[in-house]
């Protein structure tokens, strides 16, 4: 609508500059074809003749015409309304000072435009052209009811492509929205397929990510669950059944109750180990845990952990040896280091063959210290080894319950090696062992 309005105050400016140009050449036109005829002191022989003429430029020009004399008096009147009188407007006393007047008289709606006749030097009338202005209004209606029958139809045009257009972008945020809802009421399998090339479909992406990962932490978390309970319930079912086997006999052999405590210690021993892993865990995850960084040997604290494994490599008849390439310093959490490389090992023995074998190399690779421990135990399955790590998996559940380890050793390790941006590999074959290397940078 602005544009229109601005567009028919342009047009009328335009018209008009063109019509007071034509205007005020056809006025010098008529001052010198006329200068001849009004200074000739007879007038009246030449009148009727020059009258008709006068007329037919006037039809001509579509414009009235006015002769005067010096005195103002109206020689000619193409419309013979004034002939003969006095026509004493400021326009004329303007010209016959020598300049040209052009004037849009507003309330008549009309262009004067006022040319002096000079012959000789001397100004000897004026010659006047008045226009109606009303053709003019009917070229700028013209183009401007044309332009208002275009803007309706852009309008329309306008309101229906942004209809299109807002029902293309608000469709995938209400998609968006109501999945959103969905999964704030529990419901983390959701996704969203926007295909529109832009943020929104950026958006999609990253939310589809999102619930993806949301939804393994779910698994996970009910699988923990799951795990946790069952772990913790295995150990409790034998320490009820032994006391209640105690409390249903009324005399029992002193040997007999140490057989049977001793057995509830052993049980009650397993459930502070899952107990303080699960609390290690916790801390892990929570980044509570903070490294306290000192200068270590890992050379001692290798043979440290060996000393510690004592009971358990008699106890499995294990061949345990360690080679020291090279002798190694570096900062860490040395008992956090310990820890993992101890729950490393301890796997290693309690997974070999009967009279196993297990091998620790420890050397420096670039920046990196790498402890190196090799089991001829019974391996890793292929599918295995991407979840070793994962709490509470168990690569032979049965052997592992008689081992009686936790399941969340290796994902301990695992953690503390990744605190310290270390790295551990592993390498597996199936009935002949297993190769688990620790990357340890030195920072």
């Amino acid at each position: 609508m602005i544009i229109r309005i601005f567009v028919g105050q342009t047009l009328y400016n335009v018209y008009l500059d063109e019509v007071q140009t034509n205007i005020v050449a056809e006025a010098k036109i008529l001052a010198s074809q006329n200068q001849y005829y009004l200074s000739q002191s007879e007038y009246q022989p030449v009148r009727d003749d020059f009258s008709n003429q006068m007329k037919e430029y006037s039809n001509k020009i579509q414009a009235r015409i006015l002769l005067l004399d010096p005195d103002l008096r109206v020689l000619e009147d193409s419309d013979d309304r004034l002939t003969n009188t006095v026509y004493a407007s400021n326009d004329a006393r303007d010209s016959l000072a020598g300049s040209t007047v052009v004037r849009v008289e507003e309330e008549s709606d009309r262009l004067i435009v006022a040319e002096p006749i000079v012959y000789f030097g001397e100004t000897i009338g004026v010659a006047m052209v008045v226009k109606p202005l009303t053709e003019l209004h009917l070229r700028v209606d013209e183009v401007t009811s044309a332009l208002d029958i275009i803007t309706i139809f852009g309008i329309l045009i306008v309101f229906v492509i942004s209809m299109m257009f807002a029902d293309l972008m608000t469709k995938p945020i209400t998609e968006l929205t109501e999945t959103f809802t969905k999964m704030s009421q529990g419901n983390l399998q959701q996704r969203v397929e926007i295909h529109t090339r832009d943020e929104l479909e950026k958006l999609a992406t990253a939310f589809n990510i999102m619930s993806t990962k949301l939804d393994q932490v779910d698994v996970q978390r009910q699988e923990f669950v799951g795990n946790v309970s069952h772990e913790l319930k295995t150990p409790l079912a034998s320490i009820k059944l032994l006391s209640s086997s105690l409390l249903g006999q009324e005399k029992n052999e002193e040997a007999l109750y140490r057989e049977f405590l001793a057995d509830i210690d052993h049980e009650v021993d397993r459930l502070n180990e899952i107990i303080m892993d699960l609390l290690l865990l916790v801390d892990l995850d929570r980044e509570k845990l903070s490294l306290n960084y000192k200068p270590a040997l890992l050379n001692y604290l290798i043979d440290q952990i060996l000393h510690r494994l004592q009971p358990v490599i008699k106890e499995y008849g294990s061949q345990v040896s360690f080679t020291p390439v090279d002798r190694i310093q570096l900062d860490c959490d040395g008992k956090k280091v310990e820890q993992a490389v101890y729950n490393i090992i301890q796997n290693a023995i309690k997974y070999s063959a009967p009279d196993g074998k297990v091998e620790i190399v420890l050397r420096r690779e670039g920046k990196f210290a790498v402890i190196e421990v090799t089991d001829n135990g019974i391996g890793i399955q292929p599918e295995g080894i991407d979840h070793i790590f994962e709490r509470f998996y168990r690569t032979d559940k049965a052997r592992s319950r008689k081992t009686g380890g936790t399941g969340l050793g290796l994902s301990i390790a695992n953690q503390i090696i990744e605190l310290h941006l270390g790295r551990i590999e592993v390498d597996s074959e199936l009935g002949r062992g297993s190769v688990f290397r620790i990357w340890i940078p030195e920072v």
